[in-house]
C-alpha cells in the first residue's frame, strides 16, 4: 500500500465501484467506475463511508440475467461437438449398458452417445426447443431406447437409474432448488450407480448471477460425500462461452460412485 491509499477488498460479486467523479480527491475525474482492486484514497474507501458520508460511493448490483432466449443459439453454437469427456470417463467404467438419466438434456450431444452405446435413456430438459433440436439430428440412433421429457428442475421427476449425467447444467438451477434437486439425484442412484457432470466454482464469473448456484470447493466436495470420487478435475481459466463472449471459468469436472 503507498501512503494514504488503500485497496478495496470485496465478495467476488462487487464488479465495479462508482464514485463520486465531482469529489476533489477523486483521483479518477474521467471515469467514475474501478474495480475493486484498484488503489483509491483512503477518504473513497467503502468501509468509511458510513462514518464519513463526504462522498458518494455506489456498488454495482450482480445483474440477473434471463438465459432462456439464449437457449436456441447456444444450441446451434454447439451443434455437433461430441459428448462431454465426463459422460465417456463415466461409460468406461460400466462393465454393460443400463438405464441412465441426461438431465439437462440440451440439443443432445450426451443422449446421442448414451443411446449409441445400447444404454436407455431418459432425456430431461426445460426447454422444448432442445428436443426439437435432439430429434432432427442424423446421428440419433435406437430412438426405442430414449423417453424424453420437458420439465425445470424443480419439477422435475426419474426413477432409479443406474447413471445420471448433468453435463454443465446444475449451475443453472436456482439456489432454492438445488439442495431437493441434489437428493433426489443421491436417492436415485443405487450402490454402484454413478453420478457425472460439472459444478460451477465460487471464483466463476457467473457467481453473480443470483439465479445460478456455484459452490466452492470444499461444499462441492461435501456433496459427494455418498460417493467415491473418480475424477474430481479442477479447471480455471479465462476463456469465452459457446456464444463467444469473455467468460472466467471456474468449474469442478465430476465422476463419482455412489457407496
Amino acid at each position: 500500500m503507498r501512503g494514504s491509499q488503500v485497496q478495496i477488498l470485496l465478495p467476488a460479486w462487487f464488479k465495479t465501484i462508482l464514485i463520486d467523479r465531482s469529489h476533489p480527491l477523486n483521483p479518477f475525474p474521467s471515469c467514475g467506475f474501478v474495480s475493486p482492486q484498484t488503489l483509491v484514497p483512503r477518504s473513497l474507501c467503502y468501509t468509511q463511508v458510513a462514518k464519513h458520508i463526504p462522498v458518494l460511493v455506489m456498488l454495482e448490483q450482480p445483474q440477473s440475467q434471463d438465459f432462456e432466449h439464449k437457449w436456441p443459439k447456444y444450441y446451434q453454437a454447439v451443434l455437433g461437438r461430441p459428448p462431454r469427456p465426463t459422460l465417456l470417463a463415466a461409460l468406461e467404467r460400466f462393465e454393460t449398458p443400463g438405464f441412465a438419466v441426461d438431465l439437462g438434456c440440451g440439443e443432445g450431444r450426451d443422449t446421442v452417445e448414451l443411446l449409441r452405446r445400447g444404454w436407455r435413456v431418459l432425456a430431461i430438459d426445460g426447454n422444448r426447443e432442445a428436443f426439437d433440436r435432439m430429434l432432427g439430428r442424423e446421428d440419433l440412433q435406437n430412438t426405442d431406447n430414449l423417453t424424453t421429457k420437458v420439465a425445470k428442475f424443480q419439477a422435475a421427476t426419474w426413477p432409479q437409474t443406474d447413471l445420471i449425467n448433468a453435463s454443465f447444467t446444475l449451475p443453472f438451477c436456482p439456489p432454492e432448488y438445488f439442495p431437493e434437486l441434489w437428493d433426489k439425484i443421491v436417492q436415485s442412484l443405487p450402490p454402484g450407480g454413478r453420478f457425472c457432470g460439472q459444478l460451477f466454482g465460487d471464483r466463476d464469473d457467473w457467481a453473480s448471477i443470483p439465479t445460478h448456484t456455484h459452490h466452492t470447493q470444499e461444499q462441492a466436495e461435501k456433496l459427494l460425500e455418498q460417493f467415491e470420487i473418480e475424477m474430481f478435475r479442477v479447471e480455471e481459466e479465462d476463456g469465452k462461452t459457446a456464444l463467444q463472449s469473455p467468460k472466467h471459468w471456474h468449474i469442478f469436472h465430476i465422476v463419482a460412485r455412489k457407496r
